[in-house]
């Protein structure tokens, strides 16, 4: 699945019909959305923005909500407005574009509109790049995705000859969360899932961990390193 988007960025500028009730803009507050960002094909995204300052008069209000993947709407939905925080659940296409926004139109029943769109982020189809690179030596480990994730993140790697392997999460501190892998293996690819537990079976806290791929064989030997982020 992929992560939850909670922090705010700047308000929408919005453009008022003439009105004698009511000629003010509905206030409209975007999420941030980090410039890495990557949402995976099948996953679950969930984008949440607030919207204020709703004329007691705007019973009929609309919502109007998209994706734009190269400037085209992929996916749309309008529903009835209410003021306060909005989320909206989105299943992530089956795609590949690194030109992503998620734009949002508010307006109310006077005619008064506000428009925002987030930064951008990118779209990568669930069998996009699964394979580890083996191109830098005899061990690869790829970032896991989803990432930021919540509840439980997949993490691919890959061994070009025989060895002996330990596949670790630390914590910002250094200390080890979770051994993930450990034990010869043959030459190949795998897939590991965290679930967000330690070697306990304990949930543990929201934050960033690094996790590091060691192989030793016949050859020599090999480290990789990349990180992951869990979101509440």
């Amino acid at each position: 699945m992929g992560l939850p988007i909670g922090a705010l960025a700047g308000i929408g500028r919005g453009e008022s019909a003439a009105s004698a009730l009511d000629a003010r803009s509905p206030e409209l507050v975007m999420p941030v959305i980090p410039a890495d960002q990557i949402y995976r094909g099948g996953e679950t995204a969930i984008f949440t923005w607030t919207v204020g300052d709703l004329h007691p008069g705007s019973a009929a209000t609309a919502q109007v909500r998209c994706v734009l993947v190269d400037g085209v709407a992929r996916d749309s939905l309008a529903a009835p407005l209410v003021s306060g925080p909005v989320q909206w659940v989105w299943t992530v296409p089956e795609l590949n574009s690194g030109l992503c926004f998620l734009t949002v139109a508010v307006i109310d029943s006077f005619g008064n509109r506000t428009d925002a769109t987030t930064s951008r982020f990118s779209i990568l189809s669930s069998t996009t790049g699964v394979t580890p690179s083996l191109a830098d030596g005899p061990a690869a480990l790829r970032t896991p995705y989803p990432n930021p994730f919540n509840p439980a993140t997949r993490v691919a790697w890959a061994l070009a000859a025989p060895g002996t392997v330990r596949l670790v999460l630390y914590d910002a501190r250094g200390r080890l969360v979770r051994t993930l892998a450990e034990g010869p293996r043959e030459a190949g690819e795998y897939e590991t899932t965290w679930n967000g537990t330690d070697d306990r079976g304990r949930r543990v806290a929201a934050g960033t961990y690094l996790l590091r791929l060691r192989w030793r064989g016949a050859s020599g030997q090999a480290e990789r390193t990349t990180r992951v982020v869990m979101v509440p």
